[in-house]
């Protein structure tokens, strides 16, 4: 970067010591890169050795990232958005739905949802998209589970349904099924499955309502313990 002229005490500056300092701030604050004017937001940083560039200020809800080793604004993605389906907060209809069991094992007690082998059973979640969704593609539905036998597969069934104000409640969303997931070869170990969710329609300040099933055509010969599952914007 240009050396500015100290001046010195009691010593009388001269002329070239003036234009010499005037000549390196200007290099420092732009006339010598472009830069001729500010404007409110503008910010400042090295677009090169020794060079200033400027960066105009944003549109809202941009942020401020990098592309190319250089600054520059982004439509924010706001991290992930997750919705949370525990066991506990489900909601039942009046027939064929899972047993919410309190599980005490040796080290954890942890309620879980006991889907039937044979019945098809299902459990209800409700959620308010938020007003300003983060900018999303589609989303996924990832489910955890456990069972007691040590083969077979376990599937599930998906289904969503997005509302808005005027819209009608109560009607059929879109399901989407799980991969026929094959269950750990040891008793009660941990399996789990991901599965991408049709979101068409799906907007900011909906009520999003999400029923899981057990699909019965897997060929898990026992119950299958819903631990845990979340639905993932991505």
């Amino acid at each position: 970067m240009p050396t500015m002229i100290t001046l010195v005490d009691n010593t009388i500056p001269v002329a070239a010591d003036f234009n010499t300092n005037y000549t390196n701030l200007n290099n420092a604050i732009g006339s010598s890169t472009a830069i001729t004017t500010y404007v409110t937001g503008d910010m400042l940083y090295a677009g090169g050795a020794n060079s200033l560039s400027r960066l105009a200020i944003g549109a809202t809800d941009r942020v401020l990232t990098v592309s190319g080793g250089l600054p520059v604004w982004a439509v924010s993605t706001g991290g992930q958005t997750v919705y949370h389906l525990s066991p506990v907060s489900a909601a039942f209809p009046t027939t064929n739905f899972p047993q919410l069991v309190k599980n005490s094992d040796t080290n954890w007690t942890a309620y879980t949802l006991d889907y039937d082998q044979t019945t098809s059973e299902e459990a209800f979640w409700f959620f308010a998209l938020p007003t300003a969704v983060p900018t999303f593609t589609g989303a996924t539905c990832e489910i955890w589970y456990r069972t007691s036998v040590t083969s077979g597969t376990s599937q599930w069934d998906i289904e969503t349904l997005t509302r808005a104000e005027g819209e009608a409640w109560d009607t059929n969303g879109t399901t989407n099924s799980s991969a026929a997931d094959t269950v750990p070869g040891v008793a009660q170990q941990v399996g789990y499955v991901s599965t991408a969710l049709t979101t068409t329609g799906w907007a900011a300040a909906e009520v999003l309502l999400v029923r899981i099933a057990r699909n019965i055509a897997d060929t898990a010969a026992a119950d299958v313990k819903l631990i845990h599952a979340i639905i993932r914007l991505t």
